[in-house]
């Protein structure tokens, strides 16, 4: 199904891109407002490293102010101090408060590595604390996702914090320490966490519905969408401290190692899902060549970040970047070319590149504003997946739309094939008749010969007409198979009735080739198989040349099912493998020349195969070019077994058709009883058991009373109540249809016409009685 629509022009909506961008002006206005009011006075580093130093060996002269107004690089090991308020300027402290830690230092960091905290009031050492987060999480403080430090204020002139990070897992881009009351920063806390976890609760909603909706339609791009919905919960996790906190608290390394690679694997799968979603491999193979090579590069710069601080700084940002634009560039080329729900896409992109912009400008002025700036990226990242759900759902619309439309118009196509076939039959079979009339009179040597050319291409016609017929009313529904007994040598003998000729024009070998291990007959749609058989040998002859063509008629048991196989092998032409694969396509040909040379309008594979699966079956090719083809065309089929031991009863008045009829059933092994009326009938049946008699064949029409009465009156029970429910066949002259309807409203339950062919009846009472 297309969802492409070139004559379409399809503009990316610009207003929503516009309101975006002002929202998000606004959110550098507004959320620098909603800090909490940091009250740590100043941040300076130790501007000596090495061994040598330690808490009782630090210079004074050594500390330097740190700036925590804007972007800063620390590596460890690194001493950092931090002049901590005092509790007299900020309020009252009550009984409680004094005997329990009641201000906390967040610094806002979710895996910090090794650090050493000592807490000093006027030069002497209050309080120290290990930090070991290659411990695991349990080794922190205060059980909160970043690292918290509690601590009780003391009144005196000066509140110290030094900290030794003596092992950091990744460069500290920022410093950005946070200190206030415990309740105030519990309050914050949880709102900030809720946030995050309603933002969680709704990527993984999305991704599990998106996972339900690919088991419904098998398209693999909900299958990315929901991976790349995983690959974001997993980076947020990992870099928000939640996943240290409550996933993998014993495995640190999923925080301090991997935070590189979940990038890396969010990229990837964002490529992936926007070349499957895009389908840039059908509208665009540059931008999908130009993505893949993407992908590859950044995989070389994941595996280089997990080992370098450089590459996970510097070249993962870059390379992030580059990745956005060539997103953007392909969902706008995609945009261009007519894919209508990639105007979705487009957007999600910039508005997602609008929010990143807030964040970096946050990092950059507002690095206080750790938190909020993370949850302006999250937010970003949300309504990404939201305008991707949208987007999803979009191209749900437009299949269904072309589904409906695309079935519409089948319908339409297949209702214009009835009416004008039909309308052409008519006309034909007043030219056909004429013809037949005009081959009656006087008619010179050259008139003869100018007589026959247009009857056959009369009969050419009318098959072109019957092939439309047949294949707009299997498309419909509308073709009705019969049931009905047939030798497999009949099939045969009207094979080399029709084509022996044609053969011979062309100096062809037909044999024809029947299973001589079957005796019985077989059930089945006879006119419908022949059909299947006539398109194959025709087309076997006509694409033959020099050689012969062969068709093979088996029986075989598969499954406990019996099935007849029609196979027709030629030394023809041939067909390549390409052309294979759109064989069975209705008006295939395999190309222009072929057409020119053999004619033919594309529909006598197409319905064959159509036919054998409403048969119970199906028809392949084996071929290779210039080596001659191979079709083999199975059927579901009964067999006819024998009568043997069958115990029949039959009504007959006509003394010829008695003798007939028991003649023939005798000879397939039944054991037959005869009645001349229906009152003899059930004179007899009232001295039988019900193991004596296993179906009864009842004529119609007969002295005395006839079979419908007859019928009758043993339902009632004048025969004996056992046998009410023995089957009962009509075998009679009468053959309409309104006979039929007549025999199964007395009680008959089938109906076989005379004359009796002995297949027929066979499978009848095999029927009835199985």
């Amino acid at each position: 199904m297309s969802y492409i629509h070139p004559s379409i022009e399809i503009k990316l909506p610009l207003p929503e891109i516009f309101k975006t961008l002002c929202f998000c002006v606004v959110l550098l206005f507004v959320v620098p407002n909603f800090a909490v009011a940091n009250q740590i006075t100043a941040v300076e580093v130790y501007s000596q490293t090495g061994d040598d130093v330690d808490i009782n060996t630090l210079d004074e002269e050594a500390w330097q102010p740190l700036s925590t107004t804007g972007p800063n690089s620390l590596r460890w090991p690194v001493w950092i101090r931090i002049t901590l308020p005092n509790t007299e300027p900020l309020r009252e402290l009550n009984a409680e408060e004094f005997e329990s830690p009641t201000w906390v230092l967040n610094l806002h960091q979710s895996f910090p590595g090794r650090v050493q905290a000592y807490h000093f009031a006027d030069g002497i050492l209050i309080n120290r604390w290990a930090i070991d987060s290659y411990q695991g999480f349990s080794s922190r403080p205060v059980n909160y996702r970043n690292t918290v430090i509690r601590y009780r204020p003391q009144d005196s002139a000066s509140n110290i914090m030094i900290l030794h990070y003596q092992k950091q897992a990744r460069v500290m881009r920022s410093f950005t320490p946070e200190a206030m009351p415990l309740g105030e920063f519990v309050t914050e806390s949880q709102s900030r966490s809720s946030f995050l976890l309603i933002s969680f609760g709704v990527l993984v909603g999305l991704m599990i519905f998106h996972v339900v909706l690919f088991f419904g339609t098998r398209d693999v791009s909900y299958i990315w969408y929901s991976a790349l919905i995983a690959s974001v919960i997993l980076f947020f996790l990992a870099s928000s401290g939640f996943g240290f906190q409550y996933v993998w608290p014993q495995w640190p390394i999923f925080s301090a190692g991997y935070q590189s690679l979940y990038a890396v694997l969010t990229v990837i799968i964002s490529a992936n899902f926007s070349i499957r979603f895009l389908r840039l491999g059908e509208i665009s193979p540059n931008w999908r060549k130009t993505l893949i090579g993407h992908s590859y590069l950044v995989i070389v710069i994941g595996v280089w970040s997990i080992f370098s601080d450089f590459a996970f700084a510097r070249v993962i940002p870059i390379v992030s970047l580059v990745f956005y634009i060539l997103s953007i560039g392909a969902a706008i080329s995609a945009v261009r070319n007519g894919l209508a729900f990639a105007r979705f896409f487009a957007v999600a992109w910039i508005i997602f590149g609008c929010f990143v912009a807030v964040q970096v400008v946050l990092i950059t002025f507002f690095p206080s504003l750790t938190e909020a700036s993370y949850t302006v990226s999250l937010s970003g990242f949300l309504v990404q997946m939201l305008l991707f759900a949208a987007a999803l759902s979009d191209r749900i619309r437009l299949i269904r739309e072309g589904q409906i439309n695309a079935e519409n118009s089948n319908l339409a196509k297949q209702q214009f094939l009835a009416n004008i076939s039909h309308e052409l039959r008519t006309p034909m079979n007043g030219v056909m008749g004429r013809l037949d009339l005009l081959g009656s009179t006087t008619l010179s040597k050259e008139q003869n010969t100018l007589l026959d050319q247009a009857k056959y291409s009369g009969q050419e016609l009318l098959l072109v007409i019957n092939d439309l017929l047949d294949f707009s009313s299997i498309d419909t529904g509308e073709l009705e198979l019969e049931q009905k007994a047939i030798l497999l040598q009949s099939l045969a003998s009207k094979t080399v009735e029709r084509f022996n000729a044609s053969a011979e024009a062309k100096n062809l070998t037909l044999t024809v080739e029947v299973d001589k291990s079957v005796e019985s007959g077989i059930v089945t749609d006879p006119v419908r198989i022949q059909q299947v058989i006539d398109n194959l040998v025709a087309n076997a002859i006509k694409f033959t040349h020099s050689g012969e063509v062969r068709l093979v008629l088996t029986l075989e048991e598969c499954d406990e099912n019996l099935v007849l196989l029609a196979t027709v092998t030629d030394t023809g032409i041939g067909i390549s493998d390409l052309d294979q694969a759109d064989l069975f396509e209705a008006f295939h040909q395999l190309d222009a020349n072929t057409t020119r040379e053999y004619g033919g309008t594309g529909l006598g594979l197409a319905i064959s195969r159509k036919l054998a699966r409403l048969l119970g079956g199906d028809l392949r090719v084996k071929s290779q070019l210039g080596e001659g083809s191979q079709f083999i065309a199975t059927f579901s089929v009964k067999a006819i077994d024998r009568l043997d031991g069958v115990k029949l009863l039959v009504v007959e008045d006509n003394l010829i058709n008695q003798e007939i009829a028991k003649a023939l059933l005798e000879e397939r092994g039944a054991l037959v009883k005869l009645a001349e009326n229906g009152c003899e009938a059930l004179a007899l049946m009232q001295h039988l058991n019900r193991a004596d008699l296993d179906l009864i064949l009842m004529d119609c029409m007969m002295p005395e009373m006839d079979g419908y009465e007859a019928t009758r009156q043993i339902r009632a029970g004048a025969a004996g109540e056992y046998f009410t429910e023995i089957p009962i066949v009509a075998l009679t002259a009468n053959a309409m249809k309104g006979d039929r309807d007549k025999c199964l409203e007395a009680g008959m339950n089938d109906h076989v016409a005379k004359p009796i062919e002995i297949l027929t009846l066979s499978a009848t009472v095999q029927k009835w009685l199985s």
